[in-house]
């Protein structure tokens, strides 16, 4: 596997992942069944696995990720501990959950995993951080991997809350709480991947830099500009902002929401994951002598 093609399928999964073990932490707050909790945590789980796997994979030989792992300094080292962290969290509360444990120790288990889960996305977006390499020399590269696991956190939730209203034996007052909070919480949230974007490209532009190679000009009009607005700007911010009118649409008409909430799941780990590919192909090499 090329490192373009699995750091795109890192992103896109550690995305996924992380928005996943935040709407565990929602749920837990919000009482949904254990047997859809387990659920969402299991998917998280599969998804920082498959994401981690990638990673590995990409070294050719999987046996140096032991190399990685003794560099306790390196972006990439952090990557791997925090996925590694959010994946034994996971782990942990499933089988809290599975022995009955009691509910404030299933909801600390939540959160936590939901807090480690978000560091794991943002931490595989810093993973090509390099302060001496034009392009990587910025640590706001990992706020908009931040926004999107936001948003897809917020997406799965109301997944999650537009399946729980199909109980039969679920009063109508609480369905109407649970799918309003819910709703509340994808308003904002498919907007801040913009607002990390517009401060990585403000570092890029006009922030200190290794050299004076062109970054911020090749994302918006330069031979990147086609990944970065197909990829990062259209797939991750647009169609987002839409997919939410669509849903606030469907609400007022008491209408499912299932299929919107999965596609803006979707959307968001598209751009996360575009936007490091892009920064991957941006990193200008800058030679240092001591």
């Amino acid at each position: 596997m090329t490192n373009a093609l699995s750091l795109f399928t890192l992103l896109f999964c550690a995305t996924l992942g992380a928005g996943a073990a935040l709407a565990l932490a929602l749920g837990e707050c919000m009482g949904v069944r254990a047997r859809v909790a387990a659920g969402t945590a299991l998917a998280a789980l599969f998804l920082f696995l498959l994401g981690s796997s990638a990673a590995v994979f990409s070294f050719g030989r999987p046996e140096l990720i032991f190399g990685v792992l003794k560099n306790t300094g390196t972006g990439l080292f952090r990557e791997f501990a925090s996925l590694g962290a959010a994946f034994l969290l996971l782990l942990l509360y499933l089988i809290m959950a599975g022995r009955g444990a009691l509910e404030r120790s299933t909801k600390s288990g939540a959160a936590l995993a939901g807090i480690a889960g978000t560091l794991a996305a943002v931490f595989a977006a810093l993973s090509l951080y390099m302060p001496w390499r034009a392009g990587w020399h910025t640590l706001a590269m990992g706020l908009p991997a931040f926004g999107w696991s936001l948003s897809a956190g917020a997406a799965v939730f109301l997944l999650i809350a537009d399946l729980e209203a199909r109980r039969e034996d679920f009063e109508e007052e609480g369905k109407n709480r649970l799918r309003e909070d819910a709703l509340r919480m994808t308003v904002l949230t498919p907007l801040l991947p913009a607002f990390g974007l517009l401060i990585f490209l403000a570092r890029l532009g006009w922030g200190e830099a290794p050299s004076d190679a062109p970054t911020a000009g090749r994302l918006l009009a330069g031979d990147l500009a086609l990944p970065f607005w197909m990829g990062a700007v259209l797939s991750g911010i647009i169609c987002p902002v839409v997919i939410t009118r669509l849903i606030r649409a469907k609400a007022a008409k008491r209408m499912r929401m299932a299929a919107p909430a999965l596609l803006l799941m979707i959307f968001s780990a598209l751009g996360s994951a575009a936007l490091s590919w892009s920064v991957l192909k941006l990193g200008v090499p800058e030679w240092r002598f001591f």
